[in-house]
C-alpha cells in the first residue's frame, strides 16, 4: 500500500539527508540549498558590467564567486538536471525583465564540453525557464557550434583572439535573448549574437547565471 513508500522516503532522509549543493552541509527537508547559502544568495547585489559586442543588454544573476560559483559548478559537473529548476528560478527572479524581451535561444555548448558533462547546460536552463514562463517562446537548437575551439582553460586574451565559430541553422525574426550559464569575456555571446543577426534577428540581449569579474 502507501505505507511502504512513506517509510522508504523517511529512511532515505534519515540515512542520507539532503545536502546543500553549494557548500555540502545539510540543506534541510524541503530545501534545495541550506539557509546560510540561501541568505548569502539573496543578499548579493545586481551584477554590473557592459554588454559584449553585438549584444544590446546583458544581465547576470550573480557574480561568478562564492555561493553562486559553487552552485553553478555543482550544476555543471555534478548534479546536472537536478539543479536546473533552482537555477532557472533564480534567473527569472533576478533577470526577468531581460528574459521576457524576446525569443529564448540557448548558447550552444562546445563539443568537448558536451562530451565531458553529457548534457547541454544552456538548453536545460531554457527548458526550465519555459516551465516558469508560460508565454515565452524558445528556439532550442537554432545555434550550432562546430567541433573544436573549446574555451575552458584558455586565458582572456586567448578567448578574445581565438574567436568562436557559431552559426544559425535557420532564420529568426524579431528580438532574441541568449541564455547561457556563465559569461567570461563575452566572446561566445558576441559570436552567438552575430549569428542571430545574420539570421534576421533585430536585437539581441543576453542572460547568464553568473558573470566573471
Amino acid at each position: 500500500g502507501e505505507v511502504r513508500p512513506v517509510l522508504q522516503r523517511l529512511i532515505e532522509i534519515l540515512l542520507v539527508p539532503p545536502l546543500c549543493p553549494a557548500c555540502g552541509s545539510r540543506a534541510g527537508e524541503g530545501r534545495r540549498v541550506c539557509r546560510r547559502c540561501a541568505s548569502r544568495l539573496s543578499s548579493e547585489p545586481p551584477v554590473p558590467g557592459p554588454a559584449p559586442a553585438g549584444v544590446l543588454e546583458a544581465a547576470a544573476a550573480f557574480r561568478h564567486e562564492d555561493v553562486a560559483r559553487s552552485l553553478l559548478n555543482s550544476f555543471k559537473f555534478r548534479s546536472g538536471a537536478a539543479l536546473a529548476p533552482l537555477l532557472a528560478s533564480l534567473l527569472l527572479e533576478r533577470c526577468g525583465s531581460v528574459l521576457t524581451a524576446g525569443t529564448l535561444v540557448p548558447v550552444p555548448p562546445s563539443s568537448s564540453g558536451l562530451a565531458i558533462r553529457g548534457f547541454d547546460t544552456a538548453a536545460l536552463l531554457v527548458a526550465e525557464l519555459l516551465k516558469l514562463m508560460p508565454d515565452a517562446v524558445s528556439r532550442p537548437a537554432l545555434l550550432y557550434r562546430p567541433p573544436g575551439g573549446r574555451q575552458l582553460g584558455s586565458n582572456r586574451r586567448e578567448r578574445l583572439a581565438g574567436g568562436v565559430g557559431i552559426v544559425a541553422v535557420a532564420g529568426l525574426e524579431g528580438p532574441a535573448v541568449l541564455v547561457d550559464d556563465v559569461m567570461t569575456t563575452g566572446a561566445t555571446l558576441s559570436a552567438s549574437a552575430r549569428a542571430l543577426r545574420k539570421a534576421g534577428t533585430t536585437t539581441v540581449r543576453a542572460v547568464t547565471f553568473t558573470r566573471r569579474p
